[in-house]
């Protein structure tokens, strides 16, 4: 039912580790991350030439060159636009027919813009409070005014994307992101939905990144998938730790990433949204955690999913 984001492994990880690892965890299906070094890359498959795992979804970019700077498809820079796209059809869409995946989780960069949700924290933790609200409107503001001009450039990037993905039979699923001022936002997801054919474009859902929006007062973990579930290519599961009063404690800890990408049950999400998409075989349900969540978190967290879900 589970899959797992290779995210977590170590870059030197060798193929019996891999192989112990499926033993313990009972985890043979996966998503090949960004992270993926070309020896690791090739572990894997080799495994699933031999049908002992299956990978579900690719990451874009993969894998990285060398040098990669994290182009965006959304860059208002042509260059830099048209840079990104080639490295998905170059890489991330070959490598999704090398270990014969099926969909591809696309970042599509961020609005380019003066404020920024590190420096939102900032002024939470160092100024009086109405100083934070008046950063958090003129954020808003900022951002609402400068998408726009990113949205037509991730357009145009899908449109391109979409045609050579699905050329060979490969869906493209836009992730909703962990910082605010990342494209797209929970709108521009649903518009961006619209704009193309549910066999070409679709949602990814990360649960530490909707909850951090939620946080955040931007946009609450159920709406995301209330608006777009019916479009749901997957998940990527992970817990994050926070109280109901969100202090400066804890955004600081989240600029840090020291909250999110847990092992369910170390955290304090509440996955019985999960029940919703019960039965969805369309649905991929990876786990995507950081390197410190170690083997036993991972089987308790899979054991703490499966009681919710069944």
């Amino acid at each position: 039912m589970f899959g797992f984001s290779t995210n977590w492994f170590p870059e030197n990880t060798t193929q019996t580790e891999l192989t112990d690892f499926i033993e313990k965890s009972g985890l043979n299906s996966f998503e090949l991350s960004y992270r993926a070094t070309p020896q690791f890359i090739e572990i894997i498959a080799d495994l699933v030439s031999q049908e002992l795992i299956k990978v579900r979804s690719v990451h874009d970019v993969c894998p990285r060159p060398v040098g990669y700077k994290c182009e965006s498809p959304a860059a208002l820079c042509e260059e830099e636009r048209r840079k990104a796209v080639e490295l998905t059809k170059q890489r991330t869409i070959k490598m999704a027919e090398k270990v014969k995946a099926d969909c591809i989780v696309l970042h599509l960069g961020q609005v380019e813009m003066q404020k920024s949700t590190r420096e939102m924290v900032r002024v939470f933790s160092s100024e009086p409070r109405e100083k934070f609200e008046q950063y958090r409107r003129e954020f808003i503001a900022e951002r609402r005014a400068k998408a726009p001009a990113h949205f037509a450039q991730a357009r145009k990037s899908l449109q391109e994307l979409s045609g050579t993905a699905g050329d060979c039979g490969i869906k493209l699923a836009v992730e909703n992101r962990f910082w605010y001022e990342e494209f797209p936002d929970f709108a521009e997801i649903g518009i961006l939905l619209n704009e193309f054919p549910p066999d070409k474009i679709s949602y990814w859902h990360d649960t530490s990144h909707a909850q951090a929006m939620e946080n955040l007062g931007f946009c609450t973990q159920r709406a995301y998938l209330d608006a777009y579930g019916d479009r749901l290519a997957g998940f990527h599961i992970s817990d994050m730790s926070f109280k109901q009063d969100i202090s400066a404690e804890w955004l600081n800890d989240y600029v840090d990433f020291k909250t999110e990408h847990k092992a369910p049950g170390c955290g304090n999400i509440n996955f019985s949204f999960l029940k919703d998409f019960r039965g969805r075989n369309d649905i991929r349900l990876i786990f995507e955690f950081y390197k410190m969540v170690t083997l036993p978190q991972i089987s308790a967290g899979i054991t703490y999913l499966e009681k919710i879900l069944y």
